[in-house]
């Protein structure tokens, strides 16, 4: 579990503790991928790292909706 803050992180402890939840940020529920989750991941990987399926760096928000658009 990732917080993006120290703030986030006491929101949810704050919450949880209201709400009466108990959490446990040491234990992984989340087990091992499966091979085929392993595979795409991987893959998904090595074509980020080639500059497969990714488009070119934007500037402005017009830019980046202007190449949406232009997808449709």
């Amino acid at each position: 579990m990732g917080f993006d803050s120290s703030q986030a992180y006491i929101r949810f402890i704050a919450k949880a503790a209201a709400d009466g939840r108990k959490i446990r940020l040491s234990e992984d529920d989340w087990g091992e991928p499966s091979p085929a989750a392993t595979k795409r991941l991987n893959r998904a990987a090595e074509e980020a790292k080639r500059g497969l399926n990714a488009s070119k760096p934007f500037s402005t928000v017009d830019e980046a909706l202007a190449h949406l658009n232009s997808l449709q």
